[in-house]
């Protein structure tokens, strides 16, 4: 790769090498919010998850949808300022929207002061603003993000520690603690991440547009959203879906694996070379794979930790993982479409815009079906023994029909992408790092169900490095990657004992 160019490569090890340094803290702040909130009312905690989908999901698609055409622009060069202002105000009509429906949102025997659900605006306000300045961030400095998303760690778990030990407080503290870290995150990718921040008309016009095609991704995100809704309404409480969040909490380890695209937007806005959306793919089969092996080894301890009865989930969280890999590799395309597709913010007919709402018709099917089978669950008309008398069945519905989303996303993206660039997908490395993680997993998994977070621990690290070993032998990109990486530590080790 030319000297100059973003290494997508380097982007996304060093903003994954900085998740996994803030992952103690943040097991421990997941760790913390279930365990204090369902001990005080297993509802309450499956009333924050619903509050926080709320608002990063259903009343933040607009910011989420801006928050990449601002990326393109920055890496453009172009002025973004107006684009943030638009944000901003989108985020007050959002923040009306949710005060206003908010009542009818939140089950009516939900045990907590109404006032906390309705200070979450707090947390949207903010939410809309760091959608903005990440943007920026991914689109000039990408490795800022890594940076800025320790920084939140750290200041969100601090705030949520005196929220409840000092303060007293539930739901209205983890809302604090988000807010808090949102305003730390957004105040370092400003001050890193430097871009045009006056206002441009066309630009806004441009982006604006922009924003409506990739919108139409979130139709889809609502959709899959509102099963935790209907599962409320249907049993009128927010016990199910307390088991289905317990195992979302468990595979966020996962999501961490989108920062491997982090560099994406960047390196393509200055050269539309396919090899590096495929050294992003090759990416997710080895490292995103570890992370998938290291998410499911520590998946029962970390229920049981939660709550002893979220055990229950650590099916749940099996289909979640491969969802939730499957949907990163989703991201790397999507990343590399808002720069390829030409006609995003020109016109609503572009190849973006059609896969978006061929997405949108196939979840539309799955998720209906899926809406069915947990109506059928509520009304005790679906009956297998063991399984539909069970509250964490209503999770696993929701987590299949999420998989069988995730599958359909990646091969819309993939002829998508394959239509105006000649990438091709890694077959082979995927076959040779899932083998290696099948095989652990078939070791390891058996072994995994323990109560004792250091056994986990210990675990984690053999089920991890076996993982490591195996790909090492079996696939040669693995194999490169993992000696270059040991090559890179050694030389900072050498640099930093040379200037001490």
């Amino acid at each position: 790769m030319a000297k100059g160019r973003t290494s997508v490569i380097r982007v996304g090890l060093t903003n994954l090498a900085l998740r996994f340094l803030g992952s103690p803290i943040s097991f421990a702040f997941s760790y913390l919010v279930a365990h204090y909130l369902s001990h005080i009312d297993l509802a309450l905690f499956g009333l924050w998850q619903s509050v926080f989908i709320y608002i990063t999901g259903l009343f933040s698609v607009p910011s989420n949808a801006l928050s990449y055409t601002i990326s393109k622009f920055a890496a453009q060069g172009k002025a973004v300022g107006g684009l943030i202002l638009l944000n901003l105000a989108l985020g007050a009509v959002s923040g009306l929207a949710y005060e206003l429906l908010q009542p009818f949102l939140i089950p009516p025997e939900a045990n907590v002061d109404p006032s906390a659900t309705a200070l979450a605006i707090i947390m949207l306000i903010t939410y809309y603003l760091l959608t903005s300045t990440n943007g920026i961030a991914r689109g000039r400095t990408p490795t800022v993000i890594g940076v800025s998303s320790l920084a939140f760690q750290a200041v969100r778990f601090a705030t949520v520690l005196a929220a409840f030990y000092l303060f007293k407080m539930t739901i209205l503290g983890v809302i604090l603690a988000y807010s808090l870290g949102y305003l730390t995150q957004i105040a370092i990718n400003l001050f890193f991440a430097k871009a045009n921040l006056k206002a441009d008309t066309e630009v806004v016009k441009e982006g604006s547009l922009g924003a409506l095609t990739l919108s139409v991704a979130y139709i889809q995100y609502i959709l899959e959203a509102s099963l935790v809704w209907i599962a409320n309404y249907l049993t009128q409480s927010t016990v199910p879906a307390s088991y289905f969040e317990a195992a979302v909490i468990v595979t966020n380890v996962i999501t961490w694996s989108a920062s491997l695209a982090d560099g994406l937007i960047k390196r393509f806005s200055e050269s539309k070379d396919p090899i590096s959306l495929e050294s992003v793919l090759r990416l997710y089969a080895s490292a995103g794979v570890l992370m998938l092996v290291i998410d499911l080894v520590g998946a029962y301890a970390l229920l049981y930790y939660i709550r002893p009865e979220y055990v229950a989930s650590v099916l749940i969280a099996v289909v979640l993982a491969l969802s939730v890999l499957i949907r990163m590799i989703f991201f790397a395309y999507y990343s590399a479409l808002v720069i390829l597709d030409e006609t995003l913010g020109k016109s609503l007919k572009g190849p973006l815009t059609r896969m978006l709402v061929s997405n949108v018709v196939y979840a539309s099917a799955i998720l209906f079906l899926a809406a069915l089978a947990l109506y059928a669950l509520a009304t005790s008309r679906l009956r297998i023994p063991g399984f539909t008398d069970e509250p964490w069945a209503f999770g696993m519905v929701m987590a299949f029909a999420m998989l069988g989303d995730s599958i359909v996303m990646v091969f819309n993206a993939h002829r998508t992408t394959r239509s105006l660039i000649s990438v091709k997908f890694p077959v082979g490395t995927y076959l040779r790092d899932s083998l290696a993680a099948f095989v652990v997993l078939v070791i390891m998994m058996p072994l995994s169900f323990v109560s004792s977070v250091w056994e986990a621990l210990a675990l984690v690290i053999v089920a991890g490095l076996s993982y490591l070993g195996l790909a090492y032998v079996l696939d040669g990109f693995t194999r490169t990657l993992l000696l270059k990486t040991v090559r890179e530590l050694k030389n900072v080790i050498i640099r930093g004992s040379e200037t001490t």
